[in-house]
């Protein structure tokens, strides 16, 4: 009974820390998100964003407030149609039929917590996949009708 409460607990603190990890390192994941003067351009700032840049800054910031916005509803979407109207009301369901102690006996916790983690992760997964094809969208739009411009790999990431 005290080796099942072990794992559930090193189980549960693993998932704390590496929910910590990655939204303290979030900001370093994505490294083509930037703003600042493209080397080499003379005297004309450019603003980058996601590999492209533009001269104009009124796109600049329509183009990143599109890209704010588009993870915040992906998140939004997220957070109230898969975790709080389905996950969590399952997840608590299954935890207190099935989990703790019964009969005496300890039921361990650490499959369900597992379940929990795997479903929003995958969830979290589409939903950036969303996001992105989103942004890739908009930014082709931006592309095609000339308020953008591509930029060398090498330029944005030297910057």
């Amino acid at each position: 009974m005290m080796a099942s409460m072990l794992v559930d607990f090193l189980v549960f603190v693993s998932i704390l820390t590496l929910c910590i990890i990655v939204i303290v390192n979030i900001d370093k994941l994505d490294s083509l998100v930037s703003s600042s003067a493209v080397p080499g351009s003379g005297e004309q700032k450019k603003n980058r964003y996601l590999g492209v840049a533009s001269k104009k800054r009124w796109v600049a910031v329509l183009y990143g407030v599109t890209h704010f916005l588009i993870l915040f509803g992906g998140w939004a979407v997220l957070m109230y149609f898969v975790m709080i109207s389905w996950v969590v009301p399952t997840f608590m369901d299954w935890v207190f039929q099935n989990a703790g102690f019964h009969d005496g006996r300890y039921v361990p916790w650490w499959p369900y917590l597992l379940l929990m983690v795997s479903c929003f992760f995958f969830s979290g997964l589409g939903i950036s996949m969303l996001h992105y094809s989103l942004v890739w969208v908009v930014k082709r739009l931006l592309l095609r009708f000339g308020f953008l411009e591509w930029k060398a790999l090498s330029a944005i990431i030297e910057g």
